[in-house]
């Protein structure tokens, strides 16, 4: 059976930042993810799936394959070792819309967008999700912003994100490694099998 994996855009950065007009003011930026609406805590959905370029440029994707031995196919990011802890990169929908304030999600840089509560509370690592075919683990590598996240969205959204208090709130997203081979289309549930 041919596995189809479907494009729909691609997507380049010539550089590292994002737009400055849409970076937003620390209290702002803090006012809005202490007010959000939270996600789902046990069945999501995926917003949006990427792969990442060398040129730091990002495809977008309706479907990918997501394996044990290369994570996200077609990701410049190769896992060295099956089973390793940052095979895949996702974060929150809502959390991510509010900090691109209108730019692309791609920017981000995360193989899987996902409207579910990635906090520790609610999915600490050990705990298990299923979408589309695939199965997944949350592992308990952190996934932190760095001067890149800083030039996308503003040195106010990387201090923003990485308050003492919001850490565990997982607001950068989080990894998981791949348990089951499988597809994953945008639309498809987040299920949360167990947690740890």
């Amino acid at each position: 059976m041919a596995r189809v994996i479907r494009s729909r855009y691609r997507w380049a950065m010539s550089h590292h930042g994002g737009d400055p007009s849409k970076h937003l003011p620390r209290d702002v930026l803090d006012g809005a993810l202490d007010s959000r609406e939270r996600a789902p805590r046990d069945h999501g959905r995926v917003t949006a799936i990427f792969t990442r370029q060398r040129n730091e440029g990002r495809t977008a994707h309706e479907s990918l394959r997501f394996t044990q031995e290369r994570g996200a196919e077609g990701d410049r990011w190769k896992p060295r070792r099956k089973g390793t802890k940052n095979q895949v990169t996702v974060m929150e929908h809502g959390v991510g819309q509010l900090i691109a304030n209108g730019q692309s999600m791609a920017l981000f840089g995360d193989n899987l967008v996902v409207d579910l509560a990635l906090d520790a509370q609610n999915l600490p690592p050990g705990s298990r999700v299923r979408i589309g075919s695939a199965r997944f683990e949350v592992t308990d590598e952190p996934h932190t912003g760095c001067h890149k996240y800083a030039g996308r969205f503003g040195q106010d959204a990387l201090d923003a994100i990485s308050r003492e208090d919001r850490v565990p709130e997982h607001l950068r997203g989080i990894h998981f490694r791949v348990l089951e081979d499988g597809i994953v289309s945008v639309d498809d549930d987040v299920i949360v099998e167990s947690r740890a």
